[in-house]
């Protein structure tokens, strides 16, 4: 069954703000994750290459990702906006988990929902389950200012909270 974008937004926002949090990155460092992946882009360059770079500032919070979970997107860390590789859950939920640095907000941007999901940075790692279709999704991270440093990691299914 279909469910219309603001169930998805609700869902998303209601779950966000019972642990609402942010810790963030800078460019967009693919740091990968254990367990399996389904991303739609390499986490990592190929081997021997240089090691990211350091960005100023404190690093990301731990996101507290289950070992064992299935990653749709692997854990990154960023500066700016950016659209993460888009993704197919295999059931009708997936898990973010989201860190920020500052005091600022971090927006979330799920695919065509007009209404975006705000998560409040300087706090412990923010987890937040949405209830969708297994379909072709697509979610874009877009930090109030540049100053804000992000983690952000995406997972199959519903994890505990």
């Amino acid at each position: 069954m279909r469910r219309p974008p603001f169930v998805r937004a609700v869902a998303v926002t209601a779950l966000m703000l019972l642990s609402s949090a942010c810790a963030s990155g800078g460019t967009d460092e693919g740091s990968g994750s254990p367990g399996p992946s389904r991303a739609g882009a390499a986490a990592s360059g190929p081997p021997g290459a240089a090691a990211p770079r350091r960005l100023p500032g404190p690093e990301p919070a731990d996101l507290g990702v289950p070992a064992k979970a299935e990653h749709l997107i692997p854990a990154r860390t960023g500066t700016g906006p950016r659209r993460l590789p888009a993704f197919t859950p295999g059931e009708d939920a997936f898990t973010v988990y989201v860190s920020c640095t500052g005091k600022e907000k971090l927006r979330l941007e799920f695919g065509t929902d007009p209404r975006p999901t705000e998560v409040s940075c300087g706090n412990p790692s923010t987890v937040g389950v949405v209830h969708t279709d297994p379909e072709r999704q697509t979610l874009t991270v877009r930090p109030a200012s540049p100053d804000v440093r992000w983690s952000i990691a995406v997972v199959d299914g519903e994890t505990p909270l």
